[in-house]
């Protein structure tokens, strides 16, 4: 199946990209496996965070060629990083 339920084990390291659900109020990951990433190292979490801080930042924008620019920028980052660079692609 494709994407896949996520998968969890004990004492592994992810981020988990979460929303609500909207009948029950719970969380729930999104895009099931695509809204889990490993972190295999703590360059790894560095990446994400300096990424999701990144993109808060420009969600926060008004929509303008500025904000298309810097999305576009915000994905080159994402390529540059071994960690982040499927979210990139």
């Amino acid at each position: 199946m494709c994407p896949a339920p996520p998968e969890f084990q004990e004492g592994e390291l992810i981020v988990a990209f979460l929303q609500r659900e909207r009948e029950s109020g719970e969380w729930e990951v999104v895009s099931l496996s695509y809204g889990t990433r490993p972190i295999p190292v703590p360059e790894a979490r560095d990446a994400y965070h300096a990424r999701v801080v990144e993109m808060t930042k420009i969600l926060e924008m008004e929509e303008s060629k500025s904000r298309g620019e810097a999305i576009l920028d915000w994905l080159m980052r994402c390529i540059e990083s071994p960690y982040t660079r499927l979210d990139g692609a």
